[in-house]
């Protein structure tokens, strides 16, 4: 009798530890929140981005960086996955705008699209240059190539038929004058040597120490372009020794200017300029300029009567798209208010943060990323700024240093650990990691151009002068061979291309995080989907 009491007991407590286990399990299971889906970029008030879509045209965006700059940086990862969430959600917005308005792109019209394409085209095989089209543009070859191409172009139609039915561009709103329209017809081709100054400084401030050298520099330099200002060989030579900017390499030619594309202060000093004249140095918001004038048009030529007519066309349509952009930009704020956007991945919701100014939140969504991909050196960088942010000097350094640490050939980081020194008035310890991240980044121009305008507003002419030559050589690495002779011709015999083989160079990194703007972003009105 006994023995079979105890049975039971045990049975009975067995049977109560079960059920209150199975309790504790139901509880947990019906009080859980919804998992994040794991197939999800986002939720944009239902209409899905899944994370293979936004694989997809993230392959594709990162075929056409490598097509158009020749190299891929580490941190290009982020400015791609930003450029193409963005995309992706305006799109996304445009098919939901579409279809309540009841517009619709039918396939005649893509096929009149393609059709035009193919015309414009420059070679007598235009199959043979399509296809090259689709490569270039990352779209890869065969049926899947032509059907990604035909959704772009169905996007971009799409766009422009919802511009058109709410801002018909023959209402007043668009109307062009014809002083407007004076001031975008180009009358001037122009060359320049460009020579960067304390970016910080307003037109009525007096210039430092160091923009004092630098032009004393452009004097230098245009006493040698005005004593022979026909030779328009002698004045690309001096732009490509001495301009700092990106047509430095195409020996300093702008091309042609009007009125309302160029600021106040530069069309001042350019607006009557003949072929063959150089201005003296002066001054403009972006720096110090020497403009040569290579050509004019008279705007009274009967040529001109039919230019304006483009003209007039382009000015509306770019009056439109601002229009357009304003209103789709209210379309963004009406969902979010709805709380209708859900985003799932930790990237996009700690730049979305960030935006909205909620730091610690931001910061903890890239700690998660970065816990998911722990080779990755970028998401302390970026870590690294918005902690710098909050004042928070120690732990923003201790960020960077471990981005350095995770990457120890990467010059982005290092420029990034010593921008963020100069930040903090440590001038020996940023100068420090320039040197490092210049060293490394041979093969990467954009680098040694941000150097060369930092040491030029410490003054550090010689410094100035060398990462300049660093940036002529990485850009005369990538250049077409045409273009590499121009540029080594321009430069002294010591100066020439660095010797290293190509192979032997370090890997090609990125200099700037992508900026941090409110997220997502319209893209830029007429311009086709990633």
């Amino acid at each position: 009798m006994v023995e079979l009491l105890k049975k039971r007991w045990f049975q009975v407590v067995g049977t109560i530890v079960l059920l209150a286990a199975f309790s504790v399990v139901y509880y947990k299971f019906t009080n859980k929140k919804p998992e994040e889906p794991t197939n999800l970029i986002a939720d944009v008030c239902g209409e899905k981005i899944t994370r293979l879509e936004f694989q997809t045209h993230v392959r594709r965006r990162t075929q056409r960086v490598y097509q158009k700059e020749g190299m891929l940086r580490g941190s290009d990862q982020f400015s791609i996955r930003l450029f193409v969430f963005r995309s992706l959600f305006n799109d996304k917005l445009l098919n939901k705008i579409a279809r309540e308005m009841k517009i619709e792109v039918k396939p005649e019209e893509i096929d009149e699209r393609i059709a035009q394409i193919k015309e414009q085209l420059q070679h007598p095989d235009k199959d043979y240059a399509f296809s090259l089209f689709l490569e270039m543009g990352g779209y890869g070859h065969g049926p899947e190539a032509m059907g990604q191409l035909r959704e772009d172009l169905r996007l971009e139609i799409l766009e422009q038929k919802i511009a058109d039915a709410k801002f018909p561009t023959d209402s007043a709103e668009f109307e062009i004058s014809d002083s407007e329209l004076q001031d975008y017809i180009p009358t001037r081709r122009l060359q320049q040597i460009y020579f960067a100054i304390d970016p910080s400084r307003t037109l009525s401030q007096d210039i430092n120490e160091a923009s004092a050298k630098m032009m004393d520099r452009a004097d230098e330099v245009y006493a040698k372009a005005a004593a022979n200002p026909a030779d328009q060989e002698l004045f690309g030579t001096l732009a490509i020794q001495y301009s700092m900017e990106p047509q430095a390499a195409a020996r300093g030619h702008i091309g042609w200017v009007s009125k309302g594309i160029v600021t106040a202060k530069f069309w001042e000093n350019v607006k009557n300029l003949e072929p063959n004249q150089i201005t003296r140095p002066f001054i403009s918001e972006a720096g110090i300029h020497i403009v040569r004038c290579v050509d004019t048009a008279n705007p009274g030529d009967r040529l001109y009567e039919t230019y304006k007519d483009v003209i007039r066309f382009r000015l509306q349509f770019k009056k439109q798209k601002a229009r357009f952009a304003a209103w789709f930009t209210e379309q963004i704020t009406k969902m979010h208010d709805q709380d209708c956007v859900k985003v799932y991945d930790d990237y996009l919701l700690a730049v979305r943060y960030e935006a909205e100014g909620k730091i610690d939140k931001a910061i903890e969504h890239l700690k998660n990323a970065a816990r998911q991909e722990s080779q990755n050196p970028y998401y302390q960088v970026h870590i690294g700024k918005l902690l710098a942010r909050q004042n928070n000097r120690e732990d923003a350094l201790m960020a960077f240093r471990k981005a350095t640490e995770m990457a120890p050939r990467d010059p982005y980081v290092f420029f990034e650990l010593g921008s963020a020194y100069m930040e903090y008035g440590d001038i020996e310890k940023a100068l420090r990691e320039f040197r490092k991240s210049s060293d490394l980044a041979r093969l990467d121009p954009e680098i040694h151009n941000r150097l060369e305008k930092i040491y030029t507003g410490l003054g550090m002419l010689e410094e100035t002068d060398e990462e300049h030559r660093r940036y002529l050589h990485a850009i005369q690495l990538r250049a077409p061979k045409e273009a590499q002779e121009k540029i080594e011709q321009a430069l002294p015999g010591d100066d020439r291309m660095l010797q290293q083989p190509p192979e032997t160079l370090m890997p090609d990194m990125r200099a700037p995080m992508p900026s941090q703007d409110t997220l997502p972003e319209l893209r830029p009105p007429g311009a086709p989907s990633p």
